[in-house]
């Protein structure tokens, strides 16, 4: 019997033993909102925080007010989302009831922030050249997932500023049915790859709103998902160049992650769906491409206007570092070379998703301390080369952070 064979048979008796929710419910452990709940009635239900139908289409019309233009139907490579799974998704994040909280827990939470354990030691993103990264950055493989996604629930409550990058195979198709010089051929070409390729390598990395990290020896997971060179679609050349940067094959054959496992676990895991979390990428429209495939299970949307539906519901709050560039006089370049020009130092192997995510974070606040001092607010929810800046260039997997 197969390693995921034998994983396939455990899940149902794993997920009774570790107290799992079914994909789509997590506790809300916001310490703030237990205290008040507390003193109101130790029995009331805790619920997350929803979105009010008006917010939301605010944030619709902020994201493509300047859109003149619907993207055509009909993608290339495979069928578009259907209606359902758009409408459970955006439902799971308003009308899903979740379990009562743990009385006993949320007592110790609060006598914990008595006790000032909650103060955090100070390790500042923009001094990560300091800190060993092998403490770091924790590869995550099949047999650790479970355990580092409790660990992640944990985390992001105190710590909702991720920044994340992938590593998949490059690209292997172009649409047919697009002109290049088309304002919605940057979302086809997207669509078209995505559907056909898999998700090699997911970098998270968990800041506070001032850039410090968590007080623990981890701060950053990395992601290593199943893959295989003798099933899976991939361009060689950006193999290569992965395998020139560390990435183990035959490691990602033999212990990788499920992809649908891992989708189960991360709608759970409270950093998707969620108005309070802030994420931070650069040029990043394949890898919200990639979490989006692997969070519904399914083909991307036919129309670029869809897809945006999708990614405000999963990504409220989204910052884009290469697009904030574009607001600055001197920075140019990919993700090393702007690091280079705010003299932030990489802390792990250049091209690999959890270093590029730790050097993205570290650029976003060193950029926000240095250009961006009243805050970058207005910029919020903008993809480099997508929606309403589709006339800009997308991305492939080797020329994001050079």
């Amino acid at each position: 019997m197969s390693y995921y064979q034998q994983q396939q048979q455990q899940q149902p008796q794993q997920q009774q033993q570790t107290g799992m929710y079914p994909p789509g419910y997590y506790p809300n452990r916001n310490v703030n909102r237990v205290k008040q709940q507390l003193n109101l009635s130790s029995q009331r239900q805790l619920h997350m925080h929803h979105h009010p139908p008006q917010q939301q289409l605010l944030k619709q019309q902020r994201y493509h007010s300047h859109t003149t233009q619907s993207s055509p139907a009909g993608g290339v490579g495979a069928a578009a989302v259907p209606a359902a799974s758009a409408a459970a998704a955006a439902s799971s994040a308003s009308s899903s009831p979740y379990p009562k909280a743990s009385v006993a827990k949320a007592k110790m939470m609060m006598s914990m922030m008595q006790q000032g354990q909650r103060r955090r030691v100070l390790s500042n993103v923009l001094e990560s050249r300091e800190i060993n990264p092998n403490l770091i950055i924790r590869d995550v493989w099949a047999e650790n997932l479970e355990e580092e996604m409790r660990r992640i629930r944990d985390v992001v409550e105190e710590y909702p500023y991720i920044a994340m990058d992938t590593e998949f195979p490059g690209t292997v198709a172009k649409p047919t049915d697009t002109d290049e010089s088309s304002q919605a051929y940057n979302y086809k070409h997207l669509k078209v790859n995505v559907d056909l390729l898999n998700i090699i390598q997911l970098g998270l990395t968990f800041c506070d709103e001032k850039g410090n990290l968590p007080p623990s020896d981890v701060c950053v997971w990395q992601f290593n998902f199943r893959f295989s060179l003798s099933e899976d679609m991939y361009a060689q050349d950006s193999i290569d160049f992965l395998r020139k940067s560390g990435i183990k094959f035959e490691m990602h054959e033999q212990r990788g992650i499920d992809i649908q496992r891992f989708g189960e676990l991360l709608m759970m895991s409270g950093v998707v769906l969620s108005e309070d979390v802030t994420w931070v990428t650069f040029h990043s429209g394949y890898d919200y491409g990639y979490l989006l495939k692997l969070l519904t299970n399914d083909a991307l949307p036919d129309s670029e206007d869809e897809f945006f539906k999708l990614f405000d519901t999963f990504f409220p709050c989204v910052y884009d570092v290469k697009y904030l560039m574009t607001q600055t006089d001197t920075l140019k370049g990919g993700l090393s070379k702007i690091a280079h020009d705010l003299e932030v130092k990489r802390v792990g192997l250049q091209h690999t998703a959890g270093s590029d995510a730790l050097l993205t974070a570290a650029c976003f606040f060193k950029m926000i301390q240095l250009y961006f001092p009243d805050g970058c607010s207005d910029h919020a929810g903008i993809l480099y080369g997508y929606g309403m800046h589709s006339t800009t260039k997308g991305r492939s997997n080797s020329s994001k952070s050079s």
